[in-house]
């Protein structure tokens, strides 16, 4: 779980807010949500945390949902060696 409260001068306050569940170190589910944005919203995802050839990979897929512009969807892919 993260919070983070941000008080920009030229802005109003705005609040951040994510949630992070894991289970068994293999798949973990996300949602976060930004408030007093003028764009974004609400953002969730999976990833997905498999062992390959003896290193830590990590497969993640997120959606956003945007007010003014299409949804963005991101995928990403984190090798460790």
């Amino acid at each position: 779980t993260a919070v983070e409260l941000s008080h920009p001068n030229n802005y109003t306050e705005r609040i951040h807010v994510g949630i992070d569940y894991s289970l068994s170190g293999l798949l973990s589910a996300r949602i976060g949500y930004i408030t007093n944005h003028d764009i974004a919203g609400l953002s969730y995802g999976l990833v997905i945390m498999p062992e390959l050839l003896g290193s830590k990979t990590e497969l993640s897929y997120s959606y956003s949902s945007m007010k003014a512009f299409d949804n963005v969807n991101r995928i990403s892919l984190k090798l460790g060696f």
